[in-house]
């Protein structure tokens, strides 16, 4: 009867290990504390590239920028929101950066295969504001989010992470308006 409940327990784990929430957070990094971007009607968001090392992780980053420009309107933060460079632009301007710094991948395969085993998903990720007309950096943070369990159980796939970083882009000019 002990070992029908542990088996029932552990395959309740790895069955929640598949849909788990992604927990995230936030490091300031400067250069200025507190730097108030609402000022700025129109943003332009740079591609987001991944640092040397973790070009195999380049596609995470294109699903995270494509996921961010399609969540961002619906915040109306700005007037005007471009992902290419717009030279037509010139005060009023703010330039979106993120660079990977750190990965860790977890497939949905993975997870159904391995369950709690395969691991966090993880983006550790650097994101820099800069005033197009000045080139003066304005706010930098690193954003880390990785999948976990409500009871810290490792879990979750590279799909929730991706998602989840994009918006804690927006949580993090959100907090500087």
């Amino acid at each position: 009867m002990t070992r029908v409940v542990v088996v029932v327990l552990l395959g309740c784990a790895v069955a929640a290990a598949g849909c788990a929430p992604v927990g995230a957070r936030h490091t300031n990094q400067g250069p200025v504390p507190g730097a108030k971007l609402g000022a700025y009607a129109a943003l332009e968001v740079r591609p987001f590239t991944a640092a040397a090392g973790l070009e195999a992780f380049r596609e995470h980053m294109d699903m995270v920028r494509q996921v961010f420009l399609q969540y961002l309107p619906e915040e109306q933060l700005f007037q005007r929101i471009s992902p290419v460079e717009v030279t037509e632009w010139s005060t009023g301007v703010l330039i979106l950066e993120a660079t990977l710094t750190k990965a860790k991948s977890v497939s949905r395969g993975a997870r159904v295969a391995l369950g709690i085993m395969a691991g966090r998903a993880g983006l550790e990720t650097e994101v820099a504001v800069t005033d197009k007309a000045t080139g003066q950096p304005l706010a930098k943070e690193v954003i880390l989010v990785q999948s976990r369990l409500a009871m810290g159980v490792a879990a979750g796939t590279d799909r929730e992470t991706i998602n989840r970083m994009a918006r804690e882009i927006i949580t993090f000019l959100q907090a500087r308006r």
